[in-house]
């Protein structure tokens, strides 16, 4: 069976069952020329085979989710767990470092309500804090202390358009740089998790360890019209007896 140098490069890099399967498998009765295209596998349909003089060309061929154009091509049986962390693995390995920013203050409202991705697929990018209801104030604690909180956003494009399919909050804390719960599909909060830990940085995993309980985060000022939704820190501001400010978790 053909494949196109990118996906075997990235069958390679994922190392699970199904991607090894894919790499020895010679099963071609739906297709051939296997390949990969934003996120997406696709093939040329068998009935196409002979008559295409360019075997990759996007106009002649099918394309589908990982898991489901996997399972055509696949020699051997797999559980629909198998396919599903495949397809999880598939996704993440599209991104790149370069797919991440880091944004602060006034652009942080943004991400939230105008540009998050709202394909059923990316459900997750929704909380509470994305709301058409809602405006810069509801942000106005981030938004004002860009010195303490930024937003880490992993983008991707869909369309044409630049979306952002994961997102999580950055807080400069007394414990050192902790990144909060991630919003976002399955393969964005695989990918994003796996450079928080390179970057060395504390991270929300539903529980805080020891070592990151009473984490503090210092602000410009006591009083906000309106909090946020904070996952891992309240929305009462303490004062210091230096007279900081502060929220903590």
């Amino acid at each position: 069976m053909h494949m196109s140098r990118s996906l075997k490069t990235l069958l390679k890099m994922i190392d699970d069952e199904v991607a090894n399967d894919l790499l020895t498998s010679d099963n071609n009765e739906a297709g051939d020329y296997l390949s990969m295209r934003s996120g997406f596998m696709t093939y040329l349909p068998k009935n196409r085979i002979d008559v295409a003089e360019k075997k990759y060309n996007p106009k002649l061929r099918m394309r589908g989710k990982p898991a489901k154009i996997a399972r055509k091509f696949c020699s051997q049986e797999h559980s629909d767990a198998a396919y599903e962390a495949f397809h999880n693995a598939f996704v993440g390995g599209n991104f790149s470092i370069k797919n991440l920013e880091i944004v602060k203050g006034d652009r942080i409202f943004d991400v939230y309500n105008k540009e998050y991705d709202r394909r059923k697929q990316s459900k997750r990018m929704k909380s509470c804090m994305v709301n058409t209801s809602r405006g810069p104030d509801d942000f106005e604690l981030y938004i004002d202390n860009p010195q303490s909180v930024r937003l880490l956003v992993l983008w991707d494009r869909f369309q044409g358009k630049k979306v952002a399919v994961g997102r999580a909050l950055i807080w400069k804390t007394d414990k050192g740089i902790y990144v909060d719960r991630i919003y976002g599909s399955d393969p964005a909060e695989r990918f994003m998790k796996d450079w928080i830990r390179k970057k060395g940085f504390l991270m929300y995993e539903g529980r805080w360890g020891e070592d990151v309980q009473r984490m503090q985060v210092f602000l410009k000022k006591r009083t906000y019209k309106y909090y946020p939704y904070l996952d891992t820190f309240n929305s009462l501001v303490y004062t210091t007896r230096s007279g900081q400010f502060y929220i903590r978790s």
